[in-house]
């Protein structure tokens, strides 16, 4: 007969899969954060690699792949907010799930951390993650529209005046 420990709560196996899989979708959230701001960075540098390799880039083209970095930033941003909001939805309904599965003493054996008891809330805890990839979106989309609006125009219609 296998040892049974008494200390510890019995939980049904619908219930152990009902929480694993939301916390996979908090996971999934938190992972696609990171993919966004990777990519954001990704197309930045794309976008400055064609700028510096058009042998004569225009000013129009140099403003054109500018606008398109500050497009790409300021949706990544609005991205990153956005799973931000989904996160804090899947960590309640985590919660929920938690409230309605385990008993208050499988909670305290198990310890088990409801957001809404959690000082920080739902959509604050862990914000220095999200500030953090927001600062990398916006930072990147900066210095790529910066070096961009640097780079040495060709002479065209548009820059007469310049001969360099």
């Amino acid at each position: 007969m296998p040892f049974i420990d008494r200390k510890r709560p019995q939980v049904s196996p619908q219930t152990v899969e009902l929480y694993k899989a939301r916390l996979t979708q908090v996971d999934f959230i938190k992972k696609q954060q990171w993919v966004v701001a990777s990519y954001a960075a990704a197309i930045y540098a794309a976008l400055v690699w064609v700028g510096k390799n058009v042998e004569n880039i225009s000013t129009s083209l140099r403003w054109f792949l500018s606008i398109m970095v500050a497009l790409a930033g300021a949706y990544a941003i609005g991205l990153l907010i956005r799973f931000q909001f989904d996160l804090k939805k899947a960590r309640l309904r985590l919660d929920d799930v938690g409230a309605y599965c385990f008993s208050t003493k499988q909670v305290d054996v198990l310890k088990l951390e409801f957001e809404k008891d959690h000082p920080e809330g739902p959509f604050w805890r862990g914000s220095e993650v999200l500030f953090a990839l927001v600062l990398v979106c916006a930072v990147g989309a900066i210095v790529a529209v910066w070096v961009l609006l640097s780079l040495k125009p060709a002479i065209g219609w548009d820059n007469l005046s310049n001969p360099y």
